[in-house]
């Protein structure tokens, strides 16, 4: 029997026999993210061994994912931006890209697009690299999930996490995704105007 919940971390849990391999390793990276505040998906420090943003996007955006949940019914859900933390596979997002709102379950189906050598801007050569994806784990609260990519054979790129710790007021970044106003692996700079 499979349950969904485990103190606020929602854990897909077998209760009649223990964890697997994949879903310790996902409770320890939820866990880790969680207590460490790393930076979100596709979010690098610019001053990261002075590199400028341009060598940024191009050591790491080949890491991060654009994702789609669709409905039983085939209806295209949410959508998003992740960042492939290993290189079997697992994809760290956002739990609002892969969770859908009316049953707060994942989405029965998602497709991972892979980043091509160029983006060209057209849709159909950009997003023409996919595999699927299955929610391993999830936390609401912490908006964090972990995805594994099905259907393609790695090793994948990665990009590496970092200490939140390291970051101050006023430290250049970069986010590299998919702004809804358009536009794929897209590179975006800025500062961090705040700590929590």
């Amino acid at each position: 029997m499979k349950e969904w919940g485990a103190g606020g971390m929602l854990l897909p849990m077998e209760f009649d026999r223990p964890l697997s391999e994949e879903q310790t390793l996902a409770q320890q990276w939820l866990l880790r993210l969680a207590m460490t505040l790393v930076l979100w998906p596709g979010l690098a420090l610019a001053g990261d061994h002075d590199l400028t943003p341009r060598e940024i996007y191009e050591r790491d955006s080949s890491a991060v994912v654009m994702i789609i949940g669709y409905s039983n019914s085939g209806q295209r859900g949410s959508g998003g931006t992740g960042s492939i933390i290993r290189q079997d596979g697992f994809v760290l997002t956002n739990a609002h890209v892969v969770i859908e709102e009316p049953t707060g379950k994942p989405y029965p189906r998602l497709t991972v697009y892979l980043k091509p050598d160029r983006v060209s801007g057209d849709p159909k050569m950009d997003l023409s690299r996919s595999a699927k994806g299955r929610v391993v784990a999830f936390s609401q609260p912490l908006d964090l999930a972990l995805i594994k990519l099905d259907g393609l054979p790695g090793p994948f790129p990665v990009l590496e996490l970092d200490d939140s710790d390291r970051i101050e007021i006023g430290d250049r970044v970069v986010a590299i995704g998919h702004p809804e106003q358009g536009g794929l692996w897209t590179l975006t700079t800025g500062t961090i105007s705040a700590q929590f």
